[in-house]
């Protein structure tokens, strides 16, 4: 649905806190434009590393959104991904789990699948990080996972 009506928030002093603008959308102070989703997408091979850090927070709080995964040939057997995030310096397997359930790689290909997050995702701001965890035989994988992370302030 397309912005139909500009407004823009000013301070004490005449200073642009943010507004909205019908053809842009909102902005910040700094006339920068706001856009409340990243999205990561991360290839699933059996070449890829087993985990790894894959997106860091540099300004505001953010929230895993949704993540889907889809792959055209299977994986080994016990092959699975999570997505976890990584409070400061936490190492990637010490992460907070994000899905209810790991997505299995074995299930018949192709697939497409949304993960299920748990009730409370937890919150990522400054310095905090995004990591996937891979387990099992990935010999033979060839898939994406995609996650998309919303910003809540």
């Amino acid at each position: 649905m397309p912005i139909e009506r500009a407004l823009t928030m000013i301070d004490a002093r005449g200073n642009v806190l943010w507004d909205v603008d019908p053809s842009v959308g909102a902005r910040d102070f700094g006339a920068r434009v706001i856009d409340g989703v990243e999205s990561v997408t991360v290839p699933l091979t059996a070449g890829i590393a087993v985990n790894s850090f894959i997106w860091t927070v540099h300004e505001g709080i953010w929230r895993v959104g949704t993540v889907s995964e889809s792959h055209t040939v299977v994986g080994g057997a016990g092959s699975t991904a999570q997505v976890v995030v990584c409070p400061q310096s936490v190492a990637v397997g010490s992460g907070v789990t994000q899905l209810t359930a790991a997505f299995d790689l074995t299930i018949g290909a192709p697939a497409v699948r949304f993960g299920t997050l748990i009730a409370l995702p937890t919150l990522m701001t400054r310095g905090d990080s995004l990591a996937y965890l891979m387990a099992g035989t990935l010999t033979g994988l060839v898939g994406v996972l995609t996650i998309n992370m919303w910003r809540v302030g």
